[in-house]
């Protein structure tokens, strides 16, 4: 390279260190118990709360943290957990945006975003963050799946077919996944090969006992329902309509 390989090096941890900065910024929690960080005595503190049940109390400590010079990722997003549980979630949605800068290799806080959104039944602003998740992590599933189901209920092909071969690709066996390639092949007049996709969608989602998103019973029911099983679509449906779902995917269970 024509240069000594001190400076080479030298080179390479200034580098090294920026892009470092330019993805995770602020303050960090010590793993040491003992430190004497005023910092990590508040952190340490809203712990302590919280294992007592005050979470009104860890949050008033934890906005202290924030404020002054202890603002991180980890506080950020703890607080966001906290009133994501309380009476007022929406509250939380600050902290998540201020983790995403603080952290931009993070996909939580954009996932904890399209929670909230779900919750409001913003479906648009749902989907959004669900692909800056994916461009973020683009190996990630649930974000992947979460936005599969979002696309379907609203007709959203751009969407639809972004997630389908995300999905697809991460795990073509999962209940969800097999689910929308029935209605897939359903809607291209494949009949048969869409009920063998349904079929097996059942039995994948049988194994699940239960666990999961409530996303996977909405695509699960809408293929049975274009398979012709209505009586097990109207009956998947009941029972996904009790999970917290957007306005979207409600209007299309309760039409089967």
């Amino acid at each position: 390279f024509g240069k000594p390989l001190t400076t080479i090096e030298r080179e390479f941890e200034t580098w090294f260190s920026a892009q470092l900065a330019a993805k995770l910024a602020g303050w960090t929690p010590s793993r040491d118990e003992s430190s004497k960080d005023p910092r990590d005595g508040l952190w340490r503190s809203a712990h302590v709360q919280l294992e007592a049940d005050k979470p009104a109390e860890a949050t008033r400590i934890l906005e202290k943290l924030v404020s002054g010079n202890g603002d991180g990722y980890a506080p950020r997003m703890l607080l966001a957990q906290i009133l994501m549980a309380g009476k007022n979630p929406s509250a939380a949605k600050r902290h998540l945006q201020a983790a995403m800068k603080l952290n931009a290799e993070s996909i939580e806080p954009h996932v904890r975003l399209a929670e909230l959104a779900r919750k409001g039944s913003d479906v648009i602003e749902e989907k959004r963050v669900l692909r800056e998740a994916l461009a973020i992590d683009a190996d990630s599933l649930d974000p992947a799946a979460r936005l599969l189901m979002l696309a379907l209920v609203t007709d959203d092909k751009d969407n639809l077919a972004f997630a389908r071969n995300r999905a697809g690709a991460l795990a073509p066996l999962h209940p969800l996944v097999l689910a929308a390639r029935g209605l897939e092949l359903s809607r291209a007049g494949k009949s048969t090969d869409a009920k063998a996709f349904v079929q097996r969608a059942d039995k994948a989602l049988a194994a699940t006992q239960g666990k999961g998103p409530v996303d996977t019973s909405v695509v699960v029911a809408l293929a049975r329902a274009a398979t012709g099983d209505k009586a097990g679509a109207k009956s998947l449906a009941a029972s996904a309509l009790k999970g917290p779902l957007p306005d979207a995917a409600k209007k299309r269970l309760n039409a089967l």
